[in-house]
């Protein structure tokens, strides 16, 4: 073992072999303890008896930042470092200590939080250039022994995610669905909003706990209509993936618009 550790020492490849996968077995290690590979997280208010279950590319940070009184000013980390300090943030939900508590999250629609995600972990310059101390990116060289290290378009990457079951997703694909049970059937939400009306029904919450005003985080790309990203095949795996999702949550309809657009640009025979 000495012998293999001092040759892992000297060679550089060996050295990022061997740093790949002891990342996959501590990856596999936690599938197997916690049920999931990536860990949930919650922000817990206990003063105001309130938890958010934070889920990842529908707008988390902003609620963080109302709920946490940072201003629209602050930047980005900033968010995270209050966040950090204050010790508000939990993996995981006690059913005992937050039983009574508030709980709600927001969820979006999977068809643009994976372009969302896409856009911000390769192109990070381009979702974010007014935060040019955020990096953000995944370590996808790492991740599942570089899965989903090389970007090769939309498409590619989504179709590749497709593949990846919720227990060894990434938080910023995982299904909204999986994130939600995790937090176990004595700790359900109490309200589920939608990104796309995040103002609307964010602001009786806010008013109810005293909250800041929502500042903006991470602008969506605004070049081209969402629906351009895919074509139908790669729509339709999408659907079969994050299925539960789009029923559960009010999405079919998002989807049915989706065929007929990209039905329509198909050539006619």
């Amino acid at each position: 073992m000495q012998k293999l550790k001092s040759a892992i020492r000297r060679n550089p490849r060996l050295k990022w072999h061997y740093k790949k996968l002891y990342r996959l077995k501590k990856a596999l290690g936690r599938v197997i303890r916690y049920g999931s590979s990536m860990g949930c997280s919650y922000l817990v208010l206990d003063e105001q008896k309130v938890v958010y279950i934070v889920m990842q590319k529908a707008a988390c940070t902003s609620i963080k930042a109302s709920m946490t009184g940072l201003q629209s000013g602050e930047d980005y980390l900033s968010v995270h470092e209050m966040i950090r300090r204050t010790g508000h943030v939990l993996t995981r939900l006690d059913p005992e200590a937050h039983r009574g508590y508030y709980i709600f999250t927001f969820v979006r629609n999977p068809f643009e939080r994976l372009i969302s995600c896409y856009e911000n972990k390769y192109h990070t310059d381009r979702e974010n250039r007014d935060f040019t101390k955020q990096d953000t990116r995944m370590k996808y060289d790492d991740y599942l022994l570089g899965y989903l290290s090389k970007d090769q378009g939309f498409r590619a990457f989504a179709r590749r995610v497709c593949r990846i079951p919720d227990r060894l997703a990434d938080n910023h694909f995982v299904s909204q669905s999986f994130i939600i049970g995790r937090s176990g059937p004595k700790l359900r939400p109490d309200f589920v909003g939608h990104f796309e009306r995040l103002e609307e029904e964010y602001e009786p919450i806010r008013q109810r706990y005293g909250f800041i005003p929502l500042p903006h985080y991470n602008p969506t790309p605004k070049a081209a209509s969402w629906m351009d990203y895919y074509d139908l095949p790669t729509a339709r795996k999408v659907y079969r993936r994050y299925r539960q999702d789009i029923e559960r949550f009010g999405y079919r309809d998002t989807y049915d618009a989706l065929i007929r657009y990209l039905s329509s640009k198909e050539p006619k025979s």
